[in-house]
């Protein structure tokens, strides 16, 4: 039972559900104690979803049963690499090598960290997502292939059937999107004429939209789903949730965020990424959005249940702040609160919420480079 549980969190991870791989490796760590295969899995989870200090405790633990590993030293390479470490990078590289001489990952680091001068260019391929191309290689994606086969029998049976049996479809909502399939998600005529409840005596209305109003931000969550933009689609499904909408709408919206992906650090759009500022002023519309801040912590509290801090939000560089906010971890991330420097600035990936009328961000991952500089 215990080696299928490790098979399993290694197939979520070829198929990139990084946060349900963790989910399954953390049910199992006593099973699994000591075990090289597991900690090197659950290093490489935590680092693609941007739990860098979690990652490089796991890496160490599998370091000291087994050293002579291509992506374990690839994975620890990586970290020293976010970090601007670079000598100890290109030392872990070369190691790669000496194993895999013809290992591209490793090249590829190689080229880039001989010409980069400017620490601003790691800092720069950190933020974009680029530097997931120097991570531990995962493999083909059986997703992509079962989604592109499923796709073009799909295309091609909606081609066959707009030529030949509905040609007046043409104008009618068909989803090009590579997500999802959202027919099931359109709604109704009936849903459309009577989209706002009848009965409000037991519903909190916070915004009140009209008719044309509620299908119109339904439009709008649709197309930012599709878009990849989960966080402006949770905008629009907060709006639903807190106005005047059916029943019937608020629970097709609410039902769209199982399918909404994992949010990390380097996968997480600049547009999407709310400010305490906005976020203050309204903290309902934007509950349940993943947001990346950055300053200076303080009260720092560590107890069983996990740790907090407040976050001093835009004061990394002690000149100007634009709010407080309590950052609170559970135990799952008790690994972080050891790496974390709090004399150093630093940048917290958490999810918004509300606790009795408070504004909270429940963190899910810490980046702090080691040379103070976010």
């Amino acid at each position: 039972m215990s080696k299928a549980s490790l098979d399993i969190a290694k197939s979520y991870l070829k198929k990139r559900n990084f946060s349900y791989a963790i989910t399954v490796l953390e049910s199992c760590e006593e099973l699994y104690e000591g075990d090289f295969e597991y900690y090197l899995t659950f290093g490489i989870a935590c680092l693609y979803i941007g739990q860098i200090g979690r990652a490089s405790s796991y890496f160490n633990k599998a370091r000291t049963i087994k050293i002579n590993s291509v992506p374990l030293l690839l994975g620890q390479a990586a970290i020293f690499f976010r970090r601007g470490q670079t000598d100890r990078a290109i030392q872990y590289y070369l190691d790669v090598l000496d194993l895999d001489p013809n290992n591209s990952i490793a090249k590829s680091a190689l080229d880039f960290l001989r010409v980069t001068k400017d620490y601003s260019e790691i800092c720069n391929i950190c933020d974009n997502g680029k530097i997931e191309k120097f991570y531990p290689d995962l493999g083909v994606n059986p997703n992509i292939v079962i989604f592109s086969v499923l796709a073009g029998v799909f295309v091609g049976t909606v081609i066959f059937c707009l030529v030949y049996f509905i040609p007046g479809a043409r104008n009618r909502f068909l989803v090009n999107g590579p997500r999802a399939n959202l027919e099931g998600y359109m709604l109704s005529v009936d849903e459309k004429h009577n989209a706002r409840e009848n009965n409000l005596s037991d519903v909190v209305i916070k915004y009140t939209l009209s008719n044309s109003q509620v299908n119109s931000t339904y439009s709008n969550l649709l197309s930012h789903f599709q878009n990849h933009r989960d966080n402006a689609c949770m905008v629009e499904i907060n709006r639903l949730l807190n106005s005047n909408a059916s029943a019937s709408i608020k629970k097709k919206a609410v039902s769209l965020t199982n399918y909404f992906e994992e949010i990390t650090f380097d996968t997480l759009p600049s547009i999407d990424n709310f400010n305490l500022t906005k976020v203050s002023q309204d903290p309902f519309l934007y509950k349940g959005c993943t947001v990346a801040w950055q300053g200076r912590i303080s009260d720092l509290k560590q107890n069983e249940d996990g740790w907090s801090c407040i976050l001093l939000v835009g004061y990394e560089n002690q000149v100007s702040l634009e709010g407080l906010v309590e950052v609170v971890f559970d135990k799952n991330y008790m690994d972080l609160v050891k790496t974390l420097e709090p004399a150093k600035p630093v940048r917290f990936l958490g999810k918004i919420d509300i606790v009795d009328s408070k504004l909270i961000l429940r963190g899910k991952a810490v980046y702090q480079p080691m040379n103070g500089k976010l």
